[in-house]
């Protein structure tokens, strides 16, 4: 049967014995098998199935779908890396980069899909070319305005990723303290809330994570960048064929415009829309609001216009009686003619003051002053001019006083003052600006107006009566020394202010 064959392959004109013809053919098929064994080799290495660690969460490269498979760019370009290389794998989720590390490290795993280069890594790990590059940025809160350049990281906390390429970077600046967190959350989350100054991390993935809560809007990125990292394909040590054929398939995919939708899908930020679905939801709220509200009024039209006559009367009574009461509650505490303090507001004013002075040991100081012979003003110049004199007085008063001074019109022509917080010579000081101020510069139509004023402070066992009958003897005693003038009664009030 064999011999059958040869004549197929040895034209009839070939002399040669059809023994030797065997031989030949027998050389030529092992042959052909010693040639083509890299390739059975190569398939063979192709069909084992390869495990490939991935963090379980590192947008936009890294994440977990509803279902809990990886997806992102970095399992995108992988996948169609893969499918080139003709490479049969499985994904192993780890939840920390360090996990991930570790995983090859112990020889766990086979393969990261995308992981940026550095010598420390380059000591278990093989390194591709070049996927793409990203910068490692600070990240700051906006509202902590102090930093605004790396150069004003001093003495201040950055907190960082543990394992992050950055760290070795960072951990030559002496002025800074790095605080390592185990993932990026909490790193993210010390940040927001106050506990560092700053956060080292790459941009995209910072990004992606604050957006994806709603904090972008919280956190700013300081220029320039801590550095530009160049990510890439990184295979264990020991698997070189692997990672020939990996970098030839990425070099391969790199130019195809696969690549190019799978970096627009992950990595080129879309042109934010107006609409978003907040403002969707309250547009549709407002508008719904706006049609049944459109819907009430005309229903309540025809209502509206039957009552219209005593919806204004009533109108009209309510604003009214509103009116009245706010006029009689500032009757209750207003003088009506000087704008200020009345008697009862004075009176409430001093319980306060002396219960406060009481408990915490805090004095204050009192005086009472009137107009000097004001009743001959109103003889000779008539009540409206004495009450214009009165107002005028009251509005140069409020000019020197305090805010925390408590202005009061006690009746008539009479006044009092409180002054919380001050003790003798505050007090005398006061009493003798008040003086001053009235007699040092003529009223219009009536020219000279002097006043007399009373002032003392209140003491360990005083009560309202016996404090406020000190200040007035004081007042009596000025004007028999002749007016204009001001008079202390009382202690030195020792009680600490």
């Amino acid at each position: 049967m064999i011999f059958s064959f040869l004549p197929a392959i040895f034209p009839a004109k070939t002399s040669a014995h059809p023994v030797i013809s065997l031989i030949y053919l027998i050389f030529l098929i092992l042959s052909s098998l010693l040639i083509s064994q890299p390739v059975v080799a190569q398939k063979f290495f192709m069909a084992e199935e390869l495990v490939v660690a991935v963090p379980q969460k590192y947008p936009p490269y890294y994440r977990l779908d509803k279902a809990g498979q990886p997806q992102g760019f970095a399992i995108d370009v992988f996948n169609a890396v893969a499918k080139r290389a003709g490479i049969q794998f499985r994904y192993q989720v780890y939840q920390t980069w360090s996990d991930v590390l570790q995983s090859i490290k112990q020889g766990n795993s086979d393969i990261i899909p995308i992981l940026g280069v550095s010598q420390q890594r380059q000591q278990y790990l093989d390194f591709s070319s070049p996927v793409m590059t990203f910068p490692v940025s600070l990240f700051v809160r906006n509202s902590f305005q102090e930093i605004n350049t790396s150069k004003d990281l001093g003495n201040s906390k950055v907190a960082v990723v543990k394992d992050n390429i950055a760290i070795p970077l960072l951990q030559q600046r002496k002025d800074i303290e790095l605080v390592r967190y185990s993932s990026l959350d909490i790193a993210f989350a010390a940040l927001i809330s106050g506990r560092v100054d700053a956060f080292a991390h790459p941009l995209p993935v910072t990004l992606s994570l604050a957006r994806e809560i709603d904090l972008d809007d919280k956190i700013r990125v300081l220029e320039p960048p801590v550095m530009e990292v160049k990510p890439a394909l990184a295979t264990a040590k020991g698997q070189e064929k692997l990672a020939q054929q990996l970098e030839v398939a990425l070099n391969a995919f790199l130019s195809s415009a696969e690549y190019k939708r799978i970096y627009q899908k992950w990595l080129v930020e879309p042109e934010k829309s107006f609409w978003d679905v907040k403002k969707v939801f309250w547009s549709m709220a407002a508008l719904m609001l706006v049609i049944i509200l459109t819907f009430f009024i005309f229903r309540q039209r025809e209502l509206l216009a039957v009552n219209a006559s005593l919806q204004q009367q009533i109108d009209e009574a309510t604003s009214q009686l509103s009116q009245s009461n706010e006029y009689l509650k500032d009757l209750t505490v207003t003088d009506t003619l000087t704008g200020i303090n009345n008697r009862r507001a004075f009176e409430h004013s001093l319980n306060e003051l002396m219960t406060r002075a009481t408990r915490y040991q805090q004095s204050f100081s009192m005086l009472i002053f009137d107009i000097d012979e004001f009743k001959k003003l109103n003889d000779h110049y008539g009540h409206d001019m004495g009450d214009r004199v009165l107002r005028d007085l009251v509005e140069r008063i409020q000019h020197i006083v305090r805010d925390v001074d408590i202005l009061c019109r006690w009746g008539g022509e009479e006044f009092t003052i409180l002054m919380p917080l001050t003790l003798k010579k505050g007090a005398l000081k006061m009493a003798e600006r008040c003086r001053r101020v009235i007699a040092d510069e003529l009223f219009d139509e009536v020219g000279s107006v002097t006043i007399s004023l009373g002032v003392t402070c209140f003491q360990e066992d005083d009560n309202e009566r016996m404090l406020f009958k000190r200040a007035d003897d004081a007042l009596y005693e000025a004007k028999a020394k002749g007016k204009n003038c001001v008079v202390w009664k009382g202690g030195d009030c020792e009680l600490k202010a």
